[in-house]
């Protein structure tokens, strides 16, 4: 019994995060926000088309900075996904290896 509630709660708490991204991405929020980057870059772009027009000097402001948010969880989440991505790899030219045995 208590497993299968378990199985219940998990399944659920899966439910409840599709539904959220299904939702996201149903609302256009994504699409706003590559929008309002575009529009932007355009921006920055137009500055420094101006800018060489009317003989300014040239420096490097026409890009947003952009934060870090790298810290240990971050780089443990790229470890662990660079690992599964390498394993995956090895695993399939293994599964190639062996059907090339297998039929030649």
């Amino acid at each position: 019994m208590k497993k299968k509630g378990i199985f219940n709660k998990v399944i659920f708490v899966v439910i409840i995060i599709f539904i959220c991204l299904y939702s996201i991405s149903q609302s256009g929020y994504i699409s706003k926000v590559r929008l309002n980057k575009t529009i932007s870059t355009e921006e920055q772009i137009e500055k420094f088309e101006n800018d060489i027009e009317n003989n300014h000097e040239i420096v490097n402001v026409y890009y947003d900075k952009q934060n870090d948010y790298s810290n240990t969880f971050s780089e443990l989440g790229i470890k662990i996904s660079n690992g599964i991505y390498i394993g995956s790899c090895k695993l399939f030219d293994f599964i190639c290896y062996l059907l090339n045995y297998l039929f030649n």
